[in-house]
């Protein structure tokens, strides 16, 4: 194995793009990774809190690797999809509270059992966000 001093620039760039993805991407199932979802809420709170319109909503289910190219397929692109410990935590950006219950409903018959919808409202800071999920994850898994 080669040092890292002796490495091209190509082969460390390809060795940083490699452990940059795995921290964004769960290299197992190919979705985004709990640290990135973290992060990813993190920020989007912060435009939440600055732009009053938009309605974030959270929603859990039971991490089933079999159902990741369905759930995909039933989602927008601008959706966010992660495992977060043994959960889907999917992430719908102004959706509205009809097209939520769609979106929820058709989760649901995919995966054969109810999730819990988080909804963020104004108040909400991360550490409530991720105590809620923490506290709904109980009765999912």
């Amino acid at each position: 194995m080669k040092k890292l001093n002796n490495l091209s620039k190509e082969e460390l760039i390809k060795i940083i793009e490699r452990l940059f993805d795995s921290l964004v991407i769960d290299p197992t199932y190919k979705i985004y990774s709990k640290s990135f979802a973290v992060e990813y809420l993190k920020k989007n709170i912060a435009i939440y809190k600055r732009y009053k319109k938009i309605k974030l909503t959270i929603i859990l289910f039971p991490f089933d690797s079999h159902v990741i190219p369905k759930l995909k397929n039933l989602l927008r692109a601008s959706d966010l999809i992660a495992k977060y410990d043994e959960l889907f935590l999917i992430v719908l950006m102004d959706t509205g509270t009809v097209g939520t219950l769609k979106v929820y409903k058709k989760l649901s018959n995919l995966f054969g059992k109810k999730g819990k919808i988080i909804e963020v409202k104004q108040v909400d800071t991360f550490s409530d966000i991720l105590k809620e999920i923490n506290r709904s994850s109980t009765g999912l898994c």
